[in-house]
Parts: C-alpha cells; structure tokens; sequence
C-alpha cells in the first residue's frame, strides 16, 4: 500500500511542476482511507511522501539511469564484460538504496501514526504465498 502511494506520487513529480496535483493526491487520500486509515493517518502518510519526495525522485531516476546503463552494455558487441558488471553494481545499488528509502519512509510513517494505522499500513507488508508451478500430471 505504501509502495503504491510512493509510486503515485513519484509519477506525479515527473510531471514539470514535480508537485502532485490535487486530483493524484485526493486519489492517495482516498485510497488510504478506503484501506481503513484515520484522517491523520492518511495526513501522515501524504505529509511524509511529499515531504521525502524529492529524494524519492532522485532514487528513482539514478535507478532508471542504471537500468538503461546496463541495457546500453549489454547491447553493445563485442560486450564489454567490466563494463556490463560495473553497470549492474550500479543498479543493485541504486535499486538497495532505493528500497532503504522506502523502509526509512514506512519506519517514520508508522512512529507518526496511531496503533490502530499502523496495523493498516503493515497490512501491506504481509508476507504472500510464493505461487508453486502446477504439477505434472503422471
């Protein structure tokens, strides 16, 4: 839940004003209340990605810049080995740092919250069931 609001919003500050616009953000508001949040939850969770927005863009695009980085090495011929594995370095470290944002934003999101929100907002954090492939029939 929390990620999908990251992204929502991250999707807006692409945009040139790189604010969200009122009509994104009354679509997260409501979102987060329809999952339950209390009005100063969701005030909490909006206030802290907007205000960690930024900082959330700059991940964002250091982690696409990284991924086009390693499609750029791995199309070129002959491939260049060191390069491609610099690349990828450079992608699993912005992709880790990206996800210590994220937990950093859901660690001051859920010290901010009620007990009640914070049951909400792990709820998305349940751990989901690993589909199994089907079995073969013998």
């Amino acid at each position: 839940m929390i990620a999908a609001v990251l992204m929502l919003l991250a999707a807006q500050s692409a945009a040139p004003a790189a604010r969200p616009t009122v009509g994104n953000e009354a679509q997260a508001r409501a979102a987060l209340a329809k999952q339950g949040l209390s009005p100063a939850g969701v005030n909490t969770v909006i206030n802290t990605v907007k205000r960690r927005q930024p900082e959330g863009q700059a991940l964002l695009n250091r982690a696409r810049q990284a991924a086009q980085a390693v499609q750029a090495a791995g199309a070129r011929r002959p491939v260049d080995v060191n390069a491609l594995e610099a690349a990828l370095n450079a992608q699993q470290a912005a992709v880790a740092a990206l996800a210590r944002a994220q937990q950093s934003i859901l660690i001051e999101q859920l010290r901010a919250s009620s007990p009640a929100d914070r049951v909400i907002l792990l709820r998305g954090l349940a751990p989901r069931p690993v589909p199994q492939p089907a079995s073969r029939p013998r």
